[in-house]
C-alpha cells in the first residue's frame, strides 16, 4: 500500500504539469492575453473545474478509500491526454482563444489541426481532466462535479455555436462536417 501522502503529491504534480504546460503554450501561442474578461457562461466550466480538482483530494483525505493502482494509471493517462489535447488546441488556434464569446483578430474560424475533426477540442481536454481527477484518487462522491462540468460544457457549446453561426459565414457547414467533441460520435 502506498503512503497516504504519495498519491496526493503525484496528483498535485500532474495537475501542476497540466497548468504549467497550458500556461506556457497559451503564452507562446498568444492566447494568454485574451483571457482576462469572462462572461457568465465561462463559469459553467470554471466552477466545476475547481470543484473537480479539489473534491477528490478532500474525499481522499476524509474518507477511507481503497486506492487502486489501475485507477491511478488510468487517471494519469487522462491527465496526459488533457494536457496534450488542450495544448495542441491552443497551438491550432494561434492566438484565437478567449473565454468570452467574441471575434479574436481573425476573419475566419479555425478549421485545421484538431479543429479539422472536432469543433471543441479544448472542451474535450476539459472532459479528460474531469475524468482524470476523481479517477486518479479512486474517488466515488467526487464524480458529481465532472457530471456538472459536462452539463456546463454542453450548455456552453450550444451558446458558443449559436454565436459562431451568427458571427462567421460557413460555420453551419463546418458544423455539418465535424462533431462537437468526439470524432464520429458526438
Amino acid at each position: 500500500m502506498l503512503n497516504n501522502t504519495v498519491p496526493i503529491y503525484i496528483y498535485l504534480a500532474l495537475f501542476a504539469l497540466y497548468r504549467i504546460t497550458e500556461y506556457y503554450i497559451m503564452h507562446y501561442s498568444g492566447t494568454l492575453k485574451n483571457t482576462p474578461g469572462r462572461e457568465w457562461t465561462a463559469y459553467l466550466i470554471i466552477i466545476p473545474f475547481y470543484l473537480v480538482v479539489i473534491s477528490p483530494i478532500v474525499e481522499f483525505q476524509y474518507f477511507d478509500q481503497d486506492l487502486s493502482i489501475v485507477s491511478m494509471v488510468l487517471g494519469g493517462i487522462f491527465y496526459i491526454a488533457a494536457t496534450l489535447i488542450r495544448g495542441k488546441a491552443h497551438l491550432d488556434l494561434r492566438g484565437g482563444f478567449s473565454m468570452r464569446l467574441e471575434h479574436i483578430r481573425t476573419e475566419r474560424f479555425i478549421k485545421n489541426g484538431l479543429y479539422k475533426y472536432i469543433r471543441h477540442p479544448l472542451y474535450l481536454g476539459n472532459l479528460c481532466l474531469f475524468a482524470a481527477c476523481p479517477l486518479f484518487l479512486s474517488s466515488f462522491y467526487s464524480w458529481i462535479f465532472p457530471i456538472l462540468g459536462l452539463f456546463g460544457i454542453l450548455i456552453r457549446i450550444r451558446i458558443e455555436e449559436r454565436f459562431m453561426s451568427e458571427a462567421y459565414q460557413g460555420y453551419r457547414d463546418y458544423m455539418k462536417k465535424t462533431r462537437a467533441l468526439i470524432p464520429g460520435i458526438f
